[in-house]
């Protein structure tokens, strides 16, 4: 969230300061804490968690696995993009924003630790990027 608040001009100033000055970018993050809620109210078996690193790795095989999860056909996998770029009329993919910096993130890691202690104990997935 920080990433894109930063790109679009709503934050200023390195990552500590925006989350001073707007506490849902952290709030946001909590992911364990959200994914209980939503256990609570909708039941585990009927939530499934996928992984942004899964479809980089192999889009293809996680989109294909995203449409059997939801009972759709699987068919054009590798055009996904494209095709969601049309459904919205634009022809050029949206600017990804620059991430934090290593010290910034590292700082972020500090404050979630317990967070991303828990979600790595929800998912049985080490994040990577720890």
């Amino acid at each position: 969230l920080y990433s894109y608040y930063k790109h679009y001009g709503i934050v200023q100033g390195p990552l500590a300061e925006a989350c001073a000055e707007t506490p849902h970018i952290l709030q946001s993050s909590q992911y364990a804490r959200h994914l209980g809620e939503w256990f609570a109210c909708f039941g585990q078996e009927n939530i499934r968690i996928v992984f942004l690193a899964d479809r980089q790795k192999d889009q293809r095989k996680w989109v294909r696995g995203v449409c059997h999860i939801l009972g759709l056909p699987d068919k054009n996998p590798n055009g996904i993009g494209a095709m969601v770029r049309a459904a919205l009329g634009r022809e050029k993919a949206a600017t990804i924003p620059e991430f934090p910096s290593r010290d910034e993130r590292k700082g972020l890691e500090d404050r979630l630790s317990n967070e991303i202690e828990e979600l790595e104990k929800i998912t049985g997935v080490i994040q990577s990027w720890r």
